[in-house]
């Protein structure tokens, strides 16, 4: 039986998947493109060129609403290139400028399927299992150029996707879409004239203004919470029946208040009682805001009802705490978790790096789980029946399957470490992780916050159960 090993994958590619490309699966379906095109080639060393539009064999394209990549890109040596699993933020039919390109693309000929199925035989592929993840890819101050890097497992190659393009066709229409939050306390059930899970689409000349309201069971105006963009713009302190969106631009609005402590502190400090210039964001998130003398926050005024305030009691005078995955010329922020595979849990995050500035002598950094933001889903907070499950290790430490060792209690200086997830905290409903997206987390310093210092957790497990 013919073996590969991990450093011969561009014998692999050069002709067993390739033939079994054109042998053994049908071609992609070529979809037909939308407002965005993806243009220009991604080169890796060990892949070689990768052409995104037609001029290349590709026809990739991006959702002017969604931000979702849909079609495939080609390659001489890997064939086609699925890039349905890609996505970038987008305001106004174009991409965000300076945000992250996130999700992973998936090599068609690896499969067994055309590009779907299960993987082929190991040895026919040597271990690889195709996925190209979006590692540190991002959108140019342009809003529309990429650069950076995505990545193939087996330490086997980086793909650089310096220079491809998004060409966006003119925008002539907005949309309005409206979702209601999970766990609503409200009993909003209707909201007219753009009702929940629908969307409307409005000219972009003249500028419509849109008055959206909620209504209960019995088809009355309900009092609620409203969340545009991902930002509370009306909470449950000050409820209200309706809003008016103006559509110079497309939105998402989130209607319904969550049986949980109201949000709206990261953008208006005063509900939670905090005064002072240095009440902004990261200071304050969720429903508490954590003050003190370093941030010149302080809790001197009155909370309103659902919002809290505390004293941050840090003496420690220390400045920043920095948190990097990867290498020094990587320098990729927060903290890094990837699994695509079927290995059981437990497992490790990236290793990561830390650098504390000021105070001391006597750290013991740790993360408030309890207060971490998914900015991957408007702000919602972390499942905190999923925190007991994280440990923190050396970096030489051990996190495979039941095997766990090297846990330290707390951070106590600059070092190497990294996070130990024993379990996948699964969510039921989709058969995916609840922790899967990026987490704004405040850091503390022997269990208080340190001035409103945080850090990312990027985590991705794309495995299904």
């Amino acid at each position: 039986m013919l073996k590969i090993s991990k450093n011969k994958i561009l014998l692999l590619v050069g002709s067993l998947v390739v033939i079994a490309l054109f042998i053994l699966s049908p071609l992609p379906k070529i979809l037909a493109q939308t407002a965005m095109s993806v243009t220009g080639y991604s080169w890796s060393d060990g892949i070689g060129w990768i052409g995104m539009g037609s001029d290349s064999g590709g026809n990739v394209a991006v959702d002017p609403t969604t931000g979702n990549f849909s079609g495939y890109a080609w390659s001489d040596h890997i064939g086609w290139v699925n890039m349905a699993g890609v996505k970038v933020p987008v305001s106004g039919g174009k991409p965000v400028a300076n945000s992250d390109v996130t999700g992973n693309a998936q090599v068609c000929s690896v499969l067994s399927a055309g590009c779907a199925g299960s993987l082929v035989a190991d040895d026919l592929r040597g271990g690889w299992d195709g996925v190209l993840s979006m590692y540190n890819v991002k959108v140019g101050n342009d809003g529309k150029t990429l650069s950076g890097y995505a990545w193939s497992d087996l330490n086997t190659m980086y793909v650089d996707l310096t220079g491809l393009v998004t060409e966006v066709a003119p925008v002539t229409t907005y949309s309005l879409s409206v979702t209601r939050v999970a766990g609503d306390t409200t009993g909003v059930v209707s909201v007219s004239p753009v009702d929940i899970n629908k969307t409307n689409v409005y000219p972009q000349t003249p500028v419509t203004t849109v008055t959206l309201t909620a209504k209960n069971s019995a088809a009355s105006p309900v009092p609620t919470c409203w969340t545009v963009d991902g930002t509370p713009v009306v909470v449950a302190a000050a409820p209200a029946s309706s809003y008016t969106v103006t559509m110079s631009d497309s939105h998402a609005v989130v209607v319904g208040c969550a049986s949980v402590a109201p949000v709206g502190c990261e953008t208006n400090p005063s509900l939670c009682g905090c005064s002072g210039t240095g009440c902004v964001i990261p200071t304050c998130l969720g429903g508490s805001c954590s003050c003190g003398s370093l941030a010149n926050c302080d809790c001197t005024g009155t909370p309103q009802a659902g919002y809290s305030c505390t004293e941050d009691t840090d003496t420690s005078d220390i400045t920043n705490i920095s948190i990097v995955t990867g290498s020094v010329s990587l320098n990729t922020p927060g903290i890094r978790f990837f699994k695509a595979d079927a290995l059981s849990y437990a497992r490790p995050s990236d290793p990561f790096t830390v650098k504390i500035e000021g105070g001391g002598p006597n750290y013991s950094i740790g993360f408030d789980w309890a207060h971490a933001v998914n900015q991957s889903s408007g702000g919602s907070a972390f499942p905190l029946s999923c925190v007991n499950s994280i440990r923190v290790i050396s970096a030489s430490g051990s996190c495979n399957g039941s095997n766990v060792a090297g846990e330290v209690a707390a951070i106590a200086g600059d070092g190497s470490y990294r996070l130990c997830f024993i379990d996948k905290c699964l969510n039921t409903a989709t058969g995916l992780s609840k922790l899967n997206g990026v987490w704004t987390v405040l850091l503390t310093n022997n269990g208080t916050a340190v001035d409103g210092l945080t850090t990312k957790l990027n985590f991705n497990d794309t495995r299904h159960y």
